[in-house]
């Protein structure tokens, strides 16, 4: 018969009470804010569009509560990707833009599951005009994803180290 014992240490309730839970994983969140923000800027530093993106902080009835997003419509389309569509021009010009002169060859500038923008398609071959364009979609980014995938893991150390002491 295999018999065991835990044994607790003294300060067992104050080192895990709530208000230190969330006074701990308050102060790791508020550590970690700078990085998912320089994070998020890389994934968009070579675009000449710039989203602007909104960081909300407060307190809730379960705890500390953050919020790092942007409303931006054409980030959303690349964090999220767009189906296949046909573009039209809006008024009576064409559609004008930078294209190398045949299909496949633009470059984006961001890949999928990779946080990260790169420089402007060196393929470009001068202007051209078009009253109608089909565009093959654009595949998800998944920048919250991956963002996510690198920092709670460094939260989660800092955390257990913080509750620990």
């Amino acid at each position: 018969m295999l018999r065991t014992r835990v044994t607790l240490p003294p300060n067992f309730k104050e080192r895990l009470s709530p208000e230190r839970i969330n006074k701990a994983v308050e102060k790791h969140l508020d550590k970690s804010y700078d990085r998912i923000k320089s994070l998020y800027a890389e994934t968009y530093a070579t675009w000449e569009h710039k989203p602007k993106f909104i960081f909300e902080k407060k307190m809730e009835s379960n705890g500390m509560r953050y919020k790092y997003y942007t409303e931006d419509e054409i980030y959303g389309y690349v964090h999220n990707g767009t189906k296949p569509h046909d573009i039209y021009p809006r008024g009576d010009y064409p559609l004008a833009f930078p294209w190398a002169g045949f299909p496949g060859a633009h470059e984006p500038r961001t890949e999928p599951r990779i946080v990260g923008s790169w420089g402007v398609n060196t393929h470009e071959n001068g202007m051209y005009f078009f009253r109608h364009v089909s565009h093959p979609g654009i595949k998800p980014r998944e920048f919250t994803r991956m963002i996510y995938e690198e920092i709670e893991p460094i939260i989660t150390k800092q955390l257990f180290a913080e509750l620990r002491r």
